[in-house]
């Protein structure tokens, strides 16, 4: 199995959905606290439109996102380390939540969505990678650059 991240940042909405069907996605998470951008294409509503029109369902999980407070500090300090630390203790609190997502991937495709370019730089791959240790079998995590 295979749970796919991409940050959009740098990216059109049609390369983003290029990006989607190449890698036969059937379920985009998104999963930023608030669904909204700047960027043409990419708010919630707006984004889960263009998706529909490529039959890629989309399922937006707030709790997941990270909260403001820490986005905010990791800003500020530009502390990853601590940033992913606090991020994962919010994170163990959310655990309904990766289960909801654990349980879609019996039957869809799965990619988890954000906006920072960098993989190493956003919280995605820590839900990627939580969502790997709910599994007994082997998951891997490929990051859609």
């Amino acid at each position: 199995m295979i749970v796919f991240t991409l940050g959009y940042e740098g990216k059109s909405i049609l390369e983003l959905l290029d990006l989607l069907k190449e890698n036969e996605i059937t379920l985009l998470v998104d999963v930023r606290e608030n669904p909204f951008s700047r960027k043409k294409g990419f708010s919630g509503r707006e984004l889960e439109y263009y998706l529909a029109s490529c039959s890629i369902g989309y399922l937006h999980l707030k709790e997941l996102g990270a909260p403001p407070a820490m986005r905010q500090k990791v800003r500020r300090e530009g502390d990853y380390h601590q940033f992913f630390r606090e991020y994962r203790r919010h994170l163990a609190d959310q655990s309904h939540m990766l289960q909801e997502v654990a349980e879609k991937f019996s039957h869809e495709v799965i990619c988890l969505l954000c906006y920072e370019k960098n993989p190493d730089y956003c919280h995605r791959t820590v839900v990627a990678q939580e969502l790997s240790r709910l599994f007994t079998r082997e998951i891997s995590i490929t990051h859609l650059c």
